[in-house]
């Protein structure tokens, strides 16, 4: 009787086959949860997580563009001829010759916004 063995029963059998399954399952979760946690975007979540990220850019870039305000109008001047005209920004051979102003006219004074 001592040297018996137990015949194996078919639930112990699926049990054990499944065991490597359950681990592998439970690493699987482990390592999911550490992805998500240094913001890697499974292939499941990627949609999930593409709509946060464009949430939180379109967000981003509607507070900076809240904020922003025109640029302001100089008078520049041309090193050619002395010509002067009002402009935000010019290219080659000008100086500024006053400014800034808050219209395109440079009648008034100060920056635009404010």
């Amino acid at each position: 009787m001592k040297n018996d063995v137990v015949p194996a029963s078919p639930v112990n059998a699926l049990q054990k086959a499944a065991r490597p399954k359950r681990l592998l399952a439970v690493r699987q979760c482990v390592q999911n949860t550490l992805r998500r946690q240094i913001g890697l975007a499974l292939c499941a979540d990627r949609g999930i997580m593409m709509r946060k990220y464009w949430t939180f850019a379109l967000g981003a870039m509607a507070v900076v563009s809240a904020a922003a305000a025109p640029a302001a109008w100089y008078k520049w001047r041309s090193k050619l001829n002395g010509t002067v005209v009002c402009a935000q920004v010019m290219q080659g051979e000008w100086e500024k010759a006053g400014g800034p102003f808050k219209d395109a006219r440079c009648a008034r004074p100060g920056l635009p916004g404010s």
